[in-house]
């Protein structure tokens, strides 16, 4: 089974990494060992998250504007307002939002490909920029 990645670049990834550098550097570990505990890292955190996290968020904000890159999504929000579980909390900082389409590649819902009557060849609402302003040519 394939695990992401990304979550090496979360704050905690990027400290064992900067640790297993350290002891790699210090001769205390070579060979393949950093890359099998990096694996193991990514199985760790994608498990822990899939069994143990069941909060739900509302996020509120005006998108800057967002990316999407072989079904991984980045949304950027200006002046977000973020609600977890009843608790509100305003950032006035920029906020980036990276989500992963989890389904397995080839996978596609019958949503994704029925498209709806006047959509246009993108599958979009026909007309509307990310900015909620009609587009123009």
């Amino acid at each position: 089974m394939a695990f992401f990645q990304h979550y090496r670049f979360s704050t905690v990834g990027l400290a064992l990494q900067e640790v297993l550098e350290d002891i790699v550097d210090a001769g205390a570990m070579g060979g393949d060992t950093p890359a099998r505990l990096l694996l193991l890292f990514d199985q760790a955190i994608s498990s822990a998250l899939r069994t143990h996290v069941r909060a739900k968020a509302i996020i509120r904000g005006v998108m800057h504007y967002y990316r999407n890159v072989e079904s991984i999504f980045t949304f950027y929000l200006r002046s977000a307002d973020i609600e977890l579980e009843g608790v509100d909390h305003h950032v006035s900082h920029p906020v980036q939002i990276i989500a992963v389409d989890g389904r397995v590649p080839g996978a596609a819902s019958a949503a994704r490909l029925r498209r709806p009557a006047g959509a246009g060849a993108d599958g979009g609402g026909g007309g509307v920029n990310g900015h909620g302003r009609a587009a123009t040519a």
